[in-house]
C-alpha cells in the first residue's frame, strides 16, 4: 500500500463524505418513483416520530441552515407531503405536519431507506456495528458542541 493510499484511507472526513454521497445516490434512486429525494426523506421520518415541529427544530436537529430547511419544507409542501400551520402566539413561526399522502407512503419509505443501513452493516457483527455507531455519535457530539467552527 502506498503512502498516499494509506493517508487517503485515514482521512475520516473523506470517508464520511464518500459514504454520504453514495447514500444520497442510493436514496435518490430508491425513492425516485415516490417523488421523494435524499434530502427530503429524513424530514418525513422525523415528522413520523414527532409530528408538528418548527422549521427551527429541523435546522437544529439536522445541523442545517434555515434557508436549506425552508427549501426542503417548501418542496415537500408543493408535493403534498407536509403542510404548515401558523403558531397562534407567534405568527412568524410555522409548525410542520405530515399529510395523509405522506402517512400512506411512510411504511414503504422506511423499508427502502432501511435497505441502505442493512447494506452498510452487512458483514459486520453486532459488536462492530455498536462500535461504529458509538464512535460516530461521539464525533457528532463533538461537532455539535463546536458550532462556532473553531477547532479546540
Amino acid at each position: 500500500m502506498s503512502k498516499n493510499t494509506k493517508i487517503a484511507q485515514t482521512n475520516v472526513g473523506r470517508l464520511i463524505s464518500i459514504l454520504h454521497r453514495h447514500a444520497q445516490m442510493f436514496h435518490n434512486q430508491q425513492l425516485k418513483d415516490i417523488n421523494i429525494s435524499s434530502s427530503e426523506f429524513p424530514f418525513l421520518l422525523y415528522l413520523n416520530s414527532i409530528d408538528g415541529v418548527t422549521q427551527e427544530t429541523f435546522a437544529q436537529y439536522y445541523g442545517m441552515d434555515k434557508a436549506a430547511v425552508t427549501r426542503t419544507i417548501q418542496s415537500l409542501e408543493e408535493k403534498g407531503f407536509v403542510y404548515r400551520a401558523k403558531n397562534k402566539e407567534d405568527l412568524r413561526c410555522n409548525y410542520i405536519y405530515l399529510t395523509d399522502k405522506s402517512k400512506d407512503i411512510l411504511p414503504e419509505l422506511r423499508l427502502r431507506v432501511d435497505r441502505w443501513n442493512a447494506f452498510l452493516k452487512e458483514g459486520l457483527d453486532d459488536k462492530e456495528v455498536e462500535i461504529v455507531i458509538s464512535i460516530l455519535n461521539r464525533m457528532v457530539e463533538k461537532v455539535e458542541n463546536n458550532r462556532n467552527g473553531e477547532l479546540k
